[in-house]
């Protein structure tokens, strides 16, 4: 009871017509987006479809963002994860039409994984979202929401190829009614990857090492197969149903770092290879109440299996390796939504409760492969927000209370506040606060010891707190945002040597973390769109001042693109992204640097409109036109320069 009755006072000191819910009728619910519940939240929504002419991935939109830093460890199809305001990969929620793939097992998610071919938009939600998306969420949110689509049939196509052999292609139908909806979707990818790369240039303690060498990065394979089905129907009754399943498979070869092809390459063959299935489920309904319209019951369950398998017959350390993990976790929830109008305010009321079972499995394949055994997680966790809404939505309140209760953890309870006002119709005005907590993952509790890594059963989970601030301007032709946010991590995971030979992870220094975000876009004559964004970012230990590892103090994005019709109906556009980072430091001491580098990409497409609708479409993009040397992670070069061409069409 200690962990429920603040929820109770919390929610009612802001909200007086509590009592008299049960006698005030009038109400219209509709289905939202689940970034819904976060109005105050400061967001940016990506739409691939306007990016559909480029060779691009979920990470690459994402890493144009304000207030985010993509990771990547290779070719295009290979492993890659995003941070948030300084976050770890863990500490950053997924979201597929609601369905949350981070497992218990790994925590970070591979956004590799996850083809662009049937999403609508990507929103990126900054600033915490453990209270209202559950755990994970310290440094926010990636909400993937599928095509909705309008009334009509739709079907799409595309191919695409360029640079390291790579090909591409997808296919989408889309059936829209009004009272169903059908998305099929189908996704193809391979790469032979192997691409040249100078070493890594690096700083060390002022001097500058390496850049001198050109080698291969060979062992560079990947293959991926994607499938996507969602149904959605409203019967008759006003009941409504959806059922979506979602299929993705990988079977690449890993490289390793850089230190495995320069030195130990061909003596120590490159053998690692990894292969992943992951299988999403969603059945949901939403359920009317005749009696009490203002009313509506969902009830959904979600299950999200996923399997990985790693051989690696002569690693650079220790015997031969041959493992395979599972992770599946089976996720009901139930929500009431209820919305009361007075007649000064109106609040929308969201109640919702969710357990989920986690279950992982850690099996050796070979005698000299050390598992990590099986494990299991049960989460209770229950949500109670109120959305007020004032003087016909120019001022807006955001209460919200989470309690969490883990199977293998205490209970916790977690506490947000947000505000959004509208003194102009062109200002809005955010502010939050918020509590988060995220426990620690099967992987670092339980890591295998190998010797070299082993993980820590003793980790305590890592609790946090952040507020933010800010404003946006949105006049026609022309939108600016500008937030300033803060954030206190303790019992802060991080893996640190433990031994002359060994690492594993250990609740070590506290994190502090603030910066700014600021970005701008419009349109100031009827044929250019110009967009940008700058992040400032202070995340270091507060104990030593020093800059977390793989985070950039400054980086700043910028974009340009023409467009408009070129003969009858040929359309056309040319268009130029920028970006830049400052250098990237790769230690705790913060003794060694990354240099920081700038990408120019640029590309040119063409469109073609028939008299019945018929779009055909051609583009052409060059990556990296200045040849850079880029890298996320000490060990792991990225391509160079490269270029890539598509086809598309797209008919009803």
């Amino acid at each position: 009871m200690r962990h429920v009755w603040p929820l109770i006072v919390f929610i009612a000191i802001l909200s007086p017509q509590l009592l008299a819910a049960v006698r005030l009728p009038e109400i219209v619910v509709e289905a939202v987006a689940e970034s819904a519940r976060a109005p105050t939240s400061f967001h940016h929504v990506i739409r691939p479809a306007r990016e559909a002419r480029q060779q691009t991935s979920v990470a690459e939109l994402i890493s144009r963002t304000p207030g985010t830093m993509v990771r990547e460890l290779g070719s295009p199809g290979h492993f890659a994860t995003t941070s948030i305001r300084g976050s770890s990969a863990e500490q950053v929620t997924v979201l597929l039409d609601g369905i949350r793939l981070n497992s218990a097992g790994i925590g970070a998610v591979d956004l590799s994984t996850i083809p662009l071919a049937a999403i609508d938009r990507i929103e990126v939600i900054r600033g915490g979202g453990t209270t209202q998306f559950g755990g994970d969420a310290i440094g926010g949110v990636v909400n993937i929401v599928t095509q909705q689509g309008k009334s009509g049939r739709t079907l799409s196509a595309r191919i695409s190829g360029g640079s390291f052999l790579t090909l591409g292609a997808s296919g989408t139908y889309l059936l829209s009614q009004p009272k169903q909806t059908f998305l099929a979707s189908v996704g193809h990818h391979s790469s032979a990857g192997d691409y040249a790369f100078r070493e890594a240039s690096t700083t060390l303690n002022g001097t500058t090492v390496g850049t001198s060498n050109t080698f291969t990065r060979s062992h560079n394979r990947s293959l991926a197969e994607s499938a996507l089905i969602k149904y959605d129907r409203t019967l008759g009754s006003g009941w409504h149903i959806t059922a979506l399943n979602d299929f993705f498979f990988t079977d690449r070869q890993l490289p390793g770092t850089e230190i495995e092809t320069t030195q130990l390459a061909p003596t120590n063959p490159l053998e690692a290879t990894q292969r992943l299935f992951r299988n999403n489920t969603h059945l949901g309904m939403t359920i009317p109440t005749r009696q009490h319209p203002e009313l509506s019951l969902t009830l959904g369950v979600d299950n999200v299996f996923e399997s990985q398998r790693f051989d690696d017959a002569s690693p650079a350390l220790g015997p031969a390796i041959a493992r395979l993990t599972t992770s599946e976790a089976f996720a009901p929830h139930l929500q009431v939504d209820h919305t009361i109008h007075t007649d000064w305010a109106r609040h929308e009321w969201l109640l919702r409760y969710d357990f989920r079972h986690d279950h992982f499995t850690d099996v050796a394949r070979n005698a000299t492969t050390v598992a990590g055994g099986t494990h299991t997680r049960q989460t209770h966790a229950v949500l109670l927000q109120n959305l007020l809404s004032f003087l016909h939505d120019r001022l807006q309140l955001l209460p919200a209370v989470r309690v969490s209760l883990p199977s293998d953890f205490q209970a916790a309870s977690h506490y947000r506040l947000g505000v959004r006002g509208k003194p102009h119709h062109a200002i809005t005005l955010k502010a939050n606060i918020e509590t988060s907590e995220r426990v620690p993952t099967f992987s670092e509790l339980y890591f295998p010891d190998q010797g070299f890594i082993r993980g820590n059963p003793d980790l305590a989970p890592e609790k946090a707190w952040h507020w933010d601030g800010g404003c946006a301007i949105d006049i026609p032709r022309l939108r600016a945002e500008v937030a300033y946010f803060r954030q206190y991590i303790d019992n802060s995971i991080l893996f640190v040597p433990i031994s002359a030979t060994t690492i594993a992870p250990i609740n070590t220094l506290t994190v502090r973390a603030s910066g700014i975000e600021s970005s701008l876009e419009g349109e100031p004559i009827a044929w250019m769109r110009l967009s940008g964004n700058y992040t400032w970012l202070r995340a270091h230990f507060q104990s030593t001042g020093k800059q977390l590892p793989g985070r950039p103090v400054h980086k700043l994005n910028g974009r340009v693109e023409f467009f408009g019709p070129v003969a009858g109906r040929l359309d056309g556009a040319f268009y130029a992204d920028m970006q830049w980072l400052s250098a990237l430091p790769i230690t705790v001491e913060n003794t060694v640097f990354l240099a920081g580098r700038a990408t120019l990409d640029l590309g040119i497409t063409a469109t073609w409109t028939t008299a019945l609708g018929t779009t055909y479409s051609a583009s052409a993009e060059v990556r990296d036109l200045t040849n850079v040397q880029r890298y996320d992670a000490r060990g792991f070069p990225l391509p160079r320069r490269a270029l890539y061409v598509s086809l598309g069409g797209r008919w009803g």
